[in-house]
């Protein structure tokens, strides 16, 4: 049968707003992929889930994104994995209501070991600042009715529409860091379009004064960023392609 999993992985993070790990074990879940049933609580969390990826066939994470992030929406599809895994995969994000489609080149992470191991797997990002809001919801609960029936488990819900706009794929994403600590001041927001050498942001320190300041590489479109002011040397700035 198909299934689609659905459900808060790890309660004890939501519960204790922990913005990254798991709370007893302080480990991020998302990271210890694929599996190890003799490890501590996130490890045998992680093996878990990869149990239940490997009885479906077809596996859906959906994120909220980090208290320190702010997104716009989009879904990761898998790179690395058979070829018809992949493109199963990408057919079914297509369905969705998110502007942009971005392929990984990760082999770690939840969707990532599923697709591996053989079940078409996506990751669907929205929201983020550790806020909620019912749009967010109720999109998301449109995105799952659209995904059970490109799977044929279900027929769309009486007056659901399927997705009209077009759907932008990023093969090739930049993933920003911080390469000195201090206070991030980003002048970009999520969903913004950049061009090449424009300045996403700088860093200064508790002074005021300009560490080091940031351009894009490349044009693209900004998918998600920190938002927080304090950084550090290597936590990520921003995403974009």
């Amino acid at each position: 049968s198909t299934r689609i999993d659905e459900k808060i992985a790890n309660r004890a993070r939501e519960e204790t707003r922990l913005a990254d790990d798991v709370n007893e074990d302080g480990k991020d879940l998302n990271r210890v992929f694929p599996r190890n049933a003799a490890g501590r609580m996130a490890e045998r969390l992680a093996y878990s889930l990869a149990r239940m990826q490997e009885k479906s066939d077809f596996n859906v994470d959906m994120h909220g994104g980090d208290l320190h992030e702010s997104m716009y929406p989009f879904v990761f599809v898998p790179g690395v994995a058979e070829e018809h895994v992949v493109a199963a995969a990408s057919k079914a994000a297509q369905v969705l209501s998110v502007p942009v489609r971005v392929r990984s080149k990760a082999t770690s992470g939840a969707y990532n070991s599923a697709a591996i191991n053989g079940t078409p797997s996506m990751l669907i990002e929205r929201g983020g600042n550790g806020r909620w809001f019912r749009e967010e919801v109720e999109a998301y609960k449109r995105d799952i009715y659209a995904i059970m029936a490109h799977l044929g488990i279900m027929s769309l819900p009486e007056g659901a529409t399927e997705r009209q706009q077009e759907q932008r794929e990023i093969t090739a994403p930049v993933y920003l860091e911080a390469t000195v600590g201090g206070c991030w001041y980003p002048a970009v927001s999520p969903g913004d379009s950049v061009c090449s050498g424009e300045i996403l942001g700088e860093i200064r320190n508790v002074f005021g004064e300009v560490q080091h300041t940031y351009c894009a590489e490349k044009d693209g479109i900004v998918l998600y960023m920190t938002v927080s002011l304090a950084v550090s040397d290597g936590v990520p700035l921003v995403a974009y392609g």
